[in-house]
């Protein structure tokens, strides 16, 4: 008899099984207790405070008993000071030229 043409079965193959990972345990280490911390703090006076006077000495400018009172010295030095102001600020400001 010539060879047989009969299929032959084999048996299915099966999906691979996927292995499942055991959920990990992290195993937690107790916590140290801490070590009180002492701390020497200096001793706080006991005394009570006094109250002392406040010391003001009161500075006279000597200036101010020498400067004259006249009509000159209070109005028109005042006003040449301002003027001999002017003339030196408005040179280095650049807006006017100030012959002296």
């Amino acid at each position: 008899m010539p060879a047989s043409t009969a299929s032959v079965k084999t048996p299915a193959k099966k999906a691979p099984v996927r292995r499942k990972r055991a959920a990990a345990t992290k195993s937690r280490k107790a916590a140290a207790t801490p070590q009180p911390i002492v701390v020497d703090l200096p001793k706080a006076n006991t005394t009570p405070l006094k109250k002392r006077p406040m010391q003001v000495e009161a500075v006279e400018l000597k200036s101010l008993k020498d400067y004259p009172r006249d009509g000159l010295a209070l109005i028109l030095l005042p006003v040449l000071y301002l003027e001999a102001l002017v003339k030196a600020i408005l040179p280095v400001i650049g807006r006017v030229k100030v012959n002296f």
